[in-house]
């Protein structure tokens, strides 16, 4: 295994976990008898890291699998993923939450960067 493919499934890895995360606290929400729409969008915090876990798990998996741009996506994805605690900030809420996503966050980042700076086989 090849050192970008090992970073792509590393990517592919927390960006799933993260997509689980978001996606189990709407799935909480609605089970508890919320509106799905309200659930996703009231604070719109769920929708951003949804969207942010997609982008960076397709990068994961393009760059695991070898495939151009895997970095780019997942750049872009743990970008959008990490305005989430910028926001958990903004509306003052638990600090502690927003621990808990900007960790995530820094690491999709930096391996999103190191795929984007390593040098793909020719």
């Amino acid at each position: 295994m090849t050192l970008r493919r090992g970073l792509g499934l590393a990517l592919l890895l927390v960006a799933a976990y993260v997509f689980w995360d978001a996606a189990r606290a709407v799935l909480m929400l609605v089970e508890r008898g919320s509106g799905f729409s309200d659930a996703l969008l009231n604070p719109p915090l769920s929708a951003i890291k949804i969207a942010g876990g997609v982008i960076a798990l397709l990068g994961g998996i393009l760059a695991a699998s070898g495939k151009p741009l895997g970095g780019a996506a997942g750049f872009i994805g743990g970008l959008i993923f990490g305005a989430s605690p910028a926001l958990f900030a903004a509306l003052s809420l638990n600090p502690m939450d927003s621990l808990k996503d900007g960790i995530p966050a820094l690491i999709m980042v930096g391996v999103s960067l190191a795929l984007l700076f390593i040098k793909r086989p020719a």
